[in-house]
């Protein structure tokens, strides 16, 4: 539980660095319900994992539209081999 506390702090501070502006002095609670408390569908079709979001910030949007193609601009496989080797893809509604 430890080590999965660790990843997620990590994971959470990498979050606030990128977004920057006021988002970089947000405690972990302020990042979830002003981010990632937010409403989704997610369906598996074909080699593709789709994400449709109904209610989000700008930032978000920033954040994943176009990820697989910012992950290939630095050389980074985008498929997950822990889902099949799927991609996934974000569409924001």
């Amino acid at each position: 539980m430890l080590a999965i506390k660790l990843v997620g702090y990590c994971t959470v501070s990498c979050l606030r660095r990128d977004i920057g502006g006021d988002y970089a002095k947000m405690e972990i609670e302020g990042i979830f319900e002003k981010i990632l408390n937010i409403q989704a569908f997610v369906r598996s079709k074909g080699e593709k994992i789709h994400g449709s979001y109904y209610r989000y910030t700008p930032e978000l949007v920033s954040l994943f539209q176009g990820l697989n193609e910012k992950l290939k601009s630095k050389g980074i496989n985008p498929r997950i081999p822990w889902l099949n080797n799927k991609i996934l893809e974000f569409h924001f509604k």
